[in-house]
């Protein structure tokens, strides 16, 4: 029988370098984690201007925007748990 060598990953993970590849999906995600931050947030700095335009208090986007992050939450646990179960993986 042969002998097989052991391979400890974890210290192979933590002595290995970062590549270029790996900086470009750091920098890429950041960039998109910005981006999604910024849509969610842009609303709220365009809501005086917008209530001013149509006659409405400021106020009244309270319920706009609580509502706005109840669908993200919504669609993040729903659609999350759709890509888990499209990607084979448990519910």
């Amino acid at each position: 029988m042969e002998k097989t060598a052991r391979i400890d990953v974890a210290r192979v993970i933590d002595e290995a370098k970062i590549s270029r590849f790996q900086w470009l999906v750091y920098v890429l995600l950041f960039i998109v984690i910005a981006m999604d931050g910024y849509d969610t947030q842009s609303i709220a700095f365009v809501a005086p201007v917008i209530a001013k335009k149509w006659h409405i208090t400021p106020a009244a986007f309270g319920f706009i925007f609580s509502a706005g992050l109840f669908g993200i939450l919504v669609g993040a646990f729903l659609f999350g748990r759709l890509a888990d179960w499209l990607a084979g993986e448990p519910w």
